[in-house]
């Protein structure tokens, strides 16, 4: 079993792609177990009639209250998986985990899984999802209306812990759409108020040696970059 990790726009596709040619199966990802599993626990816990949830900053709710629930969050849904559904021989790959928590859950009930983190600064991160326009980076819409861009950023929690508001500030003013660079800088502030990936680095840097754990900044690397840094550590 290999697990990557890592939070939005740090190249996980791109890790996954370079997995599967070398003969490793994906089983269902991170966000497939959150629509199978673990979204309509939680719905169903609350007295709720089961239902698709769209909005991403929802998603991170419902998934925080599945790991107060169930400590290792993903793992334990991921484990559910497996019970029910039992994988042949191929290698396995998962995609992916987030944060200390799941991590060390990982490491524990996969003794012998090796681990790929992906990682990448914010403002990097902030324009490969921008550039995505993936359907699935959908949140409810932050309306500006007679609010100035700057202090609609500067009225985010935690913004500042994350993101110069300078820089933010510099990216509208070369032309990038106001709500757009609103809606992806909500999306990695709950990112990262939800999973500490500087920690789930600690985590696995203690639990596994050099062939066990690869940590890659994949900043300055395009995708073939990093398909080839994953292909020689494996």
């Amino acid at each position: 079993m290999l697990f990557l990790l890592g939070l939005t726009g740090v190249g996980k596709s791109t890790a996954a792609a370079a997995l599967t040619r070398r003969g490793y199966a994906l089983l269902p990802n991170r966000r497939a177990l959150t629509d199978r599993l673990i979204i309509p626990e939680v719905q169903r816990a609350a007295g709720e009639t089961p239902h698709p949830v769209e909005d991403r900053l929802e998603r991170f709710a419902l998934t925080r209250r599945y790991r107060q629930r169930h400590p290792g969050g993903m793992v334990h849904a991921l484990c559910r998986y497996l019970e029910a559904n039992p994988p042949g021989a191929q290698p396995l790959v998962f995609d992916n985990l987030r944060g200390a928590d799941e991590a060390a859950a990982a490491v524990a009930a996969f003794p012998s899984a090796r681990f790929v983190l992906l990682d990448a600064p914010p403002m990097t991160r902030l324009l490969r999802l921008i550039g995505r326009r993936d359907a699935f980076d959908r949140v409810a819409a932050t309306r500006l209306e007679n609010t100035g861009f700057v202090e609609a950023l500067l009225a985010l929690p935690g913004l500042e812990a994350v993101f110069d508001p300078y820089e933010l500030a510099r990216l509208e003013a070369r032309g990038l759409p106001e709500e757009d660079l609103l809606r992806a800088v909500r999306i990695l502030l709950s990112e990262a108020q939800n999973y500490d990936m500087a920690a789930a680095a600690r985590v696995l840097r203690a639990a596994k040696d050099a062939r066990g754990f690869l940590h890659l900044d994949t900043a300055d690397k395009g995708a073939e970059a990093v398909q080839t840094a994953i292909e020689a550590w494996l």
